[in-house]
């Protein structure tokens, strides 16, 4: 399994302890990941109540909507393809993703902007050939912040777009 990008990714524990980061030497895994995410792989190992194991890459997005609405850029078209890569790969494959955005909306716009931009990016798979029953889109508003922004102006730029995140959940069983 790839993930393309330029930065660091780390493998942990079902236990959340360090394993390594980057590539193994010894023919492991090999992770390519794009550049402005953060990606955490776990492997639970159910064999004790099953012969299937269940694979996760969790991966966080910072897309950049055109004008801070619902609709995709041509940028985020080239992220959303690195996840379409993996689910090709991986017909048993299934993602679950979550949107969220910054406390520059009122709680209730904030909620309709990111069940939009949760529509638009399960429109896009769809349309992009991944079956319906593959795909569990959510979206959170501005309820689960990076960084606490009680006010707007609280918050640097930077920390506005941290909390402006969607967050991908590629799971196979």
């Amino acid at each position: 399994m790839d993930i393309v990008t330029s930065d660091p990714i780390a493998l942990y524990s079902v236990k959340g302890e360090l394993i390594l980061d980057g590539k193994t030497n010894s023919g492991g895994f090999v992770f390519y990941i794009p550049s402005r995410i953060s990606s955490r792989l776990t492997i639970d190992d159910t064999s004790h109540t099953n012969n299937h194991s269940t694979i996760e890459i969790s991966v966080i997005k910072n897309l950049d909507f055109k004008n801070g609405g619902a609709n995709i850029s041509t940028k985020d078209e080239q992220e959303l393809n690195t996840i379409l890569q993996l689910l090709a790969k991986n017909k048993n494959a299934f993602i679950e993703f979550t949107t969220h955005t910054d406390t520059k909306l009122d709680s209730v716009s904030a909620k309709k902007l990111t069940d939009q931009q949760a529509l638009t990016i399960k429109t896009y798979f769809l349309k992009k050939g991944i079956q319906l029953f593959r795909i569990r889109a959510f979206s959170k508003g501005n309820s689960s912040l990076r960084h606490a922004c009680l006010v707007p102006s609280a918050c640097s730029e930077e920390e506005h777009k941290q909390n402006r995140r969607v967050e991908f959940s590629i799971l196979k069983n």
